[in-house]
């Protein structure tokens, strides 16, 4: 029987219905739980015994449910044998913590007691669901990705299953490192394959809905390199960034032998925010891109993207490839702007988003010896230890873990993680924020009050934990990118200060990119950077010489 009443015959169910089966081997048991769209809704039937084709009663759920049950049956690659003899052949994936058996493209089979399947009343008209996808989306998972990741079987080992007892399982070294014993630890073990601990810390953090919307990489590069690896084939697809940003995006892409299509920022005045209408225009001519990426806050622009301009992306009706956000800063991003969009994953099912704990130079007291590196850091501390993080869709998230190598993410990474998102580190982590945050103020109002000339806008929303100054001619006042890379250099070379010339990039000119560092450490950059301005004798001297070699 189906929702209206009417007995249908297997005939009718197979032509209409596009009806699969499946074992429900998530169990072992010999019952079926059978799926089906129609005209663009969904019902559900129970099947018992051995016989998948002796189906009982079906019952419509409602809109929510039924884009629940598409996005489970995006995931992909693993052993579940489709029981409809004869017919279509099905690719499938266990889903062991939701006990759910997904099948092909439109059916699922599982249990009648998993709560996605208790709506026994018919679906109203239209659903008000937080958390659906976004209607006009013509992404399809299994048409992006590439033949051969969907057809990859990803490495397993024992410790994927049994983490506890005796271990003889990985050819490690029983007896422990060649080091200390107070230092050795558990080095001499293979650490965690799903980082099981970490994740469920990240969780809370972001406020997601499990372990399986989270991906570890060893920094964002990892996740970038994947993205790329798994989404694009080589010499044949492209992706799409927008000038200035992250280098390792075309990197990557020229390492993997894939094209790198540009979109450059609106730079005037500094906005720095990405131009939709020319973006979706450049996907719509150009099918080869397979995944856009956008930097928010910005690398080297420091400036947070709006949401209304990302989501203009996302929602783009001819677009059906992945897009990648990378939110490296956006812890520093102030309470009242637009900040992550991690949480929107769950209404656009091709959007990743990329998070660190990595990259952090550490702010403790150098040595006189030592120059002060003043360049780009996280709150987590982590710089030796890369943690790169990807919040996507659970379908999304499985292929990276399949792809990746194995044991990616170190012992003491993980340890070290664990401890920087236990209270006490997050606790350290805020203050740290408001700290960085009260700096970043004062460096502003330092530059922008220099008692000699030199320094011109703070250019860009300083969004991030870094600043961007354009250095300009004394006399003229007009942006001076010689210069700014000679002050670059001198404050290297000569006074122990490592900040970082941008100037070369899009809208960028004569700008130096410096990050904040601690109370005493930001004192000592601006004073040196107000002697070096102030001795501008040997500035001119060189600029002098190099107009003339010119002329």
């Amino acid at each position: 029987m189906v929702g209206d009443g009417r007995r249908q015959t297997k005939r009718d169910i197979v032509r209409y219905h596009r009806l699969w089966y499946a074992r429900s081997q998530s169990r072992g048991e010999d019952g079926y739980v059978v799926v089906t769209m129609r005209r663009g809704r969904a019902c559900i039937g129970n099947c018992t015994g051995p016989d998948p084709q002796s189906h009982a009663k079906m019952a419509w759920v409602d809109d929510d449910v039924a884009a629940r049950m598409r996005m489970y049956c995006n995931y992909v690659c693993a052993k579940v044998r489709s029981q409809a003899r004869g017919w279509r052949k099905a690719r499938s994936i266990i889903d062991p913590q939701r006990n759910v058996t997904c099948i092909g493209g439109l059916g699922i089979a599982t249990h009648t007691t998993h709560p996605l399947f208790l709506y026994p009343e018919p679906p109203p008209q239209q659903s008000t669901h937080p958390h659906l996808p976004f209607q006009n989306m013509p992404f399809i998972l299994e048409n992006v990705v590439r033949p051969n990741i969907l057809a990859l079987k990803p490495y397993r080992c024992a410790r994927d299953d049994y983490s506890e007892g005796i271990l003889l399982d990985a050819n490690e070294n029983a007896y422990g490192p060649s080091l200390p014993s107070s230092e050795g630890g558990s080095l001499n073990r293979y650490p965690d394959p799903t980082q099981r601990l970490v994740k469920e810390k990240l969780v809370a953090l972001r406020s997601l809905r499990g372990a399986e919307n989270l991906f570890l990489g060893v920094g964002s590069d990892e996740v970038i390199d994947l993205l790329i690896r798994i989404f694009c084939v080589p010499a044949k697809d492209s992706v799409l960034i927008t000038p200035p940003t992250y280098g390792m995006y075309t990197v990557s892409a020229q390492i993997n032998d894939v094209k790198v299509s540009k979109v450059n920022l609106d730079v005037e005045e500094g906005r720095f925010q990405i131009k939709p209408e020319e973006i979706n225009a450049r996907l719509a001519s150009d099918p080869s891109i397979k995944l856009v990426f956008l930097c928010s806050p910005g690398n080297p622009t420091g400036t947070v993207l709006s949401h209304a301009s990302i989501r203009a992306i996302l929602e783009n009706p001819s677009y059906a490839g992945v897009v990648a956000v990378d939110e490296a800063y956006v812890d520093f991003v102030a309470d009242d702007c637009d900040g992550s969009v991690a949480n929107w994953i769950d209404k656009y099912p091709n959007l990743v988003v990329m998070q660190t704990l990595t990259g952090i130079k550490s702010a403790r007291k150098q040595r006189p010896s030592q120059p002060l590196s003043l360049t780009p850091f996280t709150f987590h501390r982590l710089g030796p230890h890369r943690l790169g993080i990807a919040i996507s869709h659970p379908s999304i998230i499985q292929l990276m873990n399949n792809t990746k190598a194995p044991y990616n993410i170190s012992t003491p990474t993980s340890e070290i993680a664990l401890r920087a998102l236990s209270p006490a580190g997050l606790a350290t982590m805020h203050g740290h924020r408001a700290s960085i945050l009260s700096e970043r103020a004062r460096i502003i109002a330092a530059l922008q009050s220099f008692t000699v000339p030199g320094v011109g806008r703070i250019v860009g929303a300083n969004d991030a934990n870094f600043v961007l100054a354009q250095i300009v001619d004394a006399k003229t006042g007009k942006p001076d990118n010689v210069k700014a890379e000679k002050v670059y250099k001198r404050l290297a070379e000569k006074e122990g200060v490592v900040v970082r010339f941008r100037g070369n990039e899009i809208g960028c000119e004569a700008c130096l990119r410096i990050t904040v560092g601690t109370e005493e450490e930001n004192k000592i950059m601006l004073g040196r950077l107000e002697e070096v301005l102030g001795s501008g004798n040997w500035i001119v001297a060189v600029y002098t010489a190099c107009v003339e070699a010119v002329i």
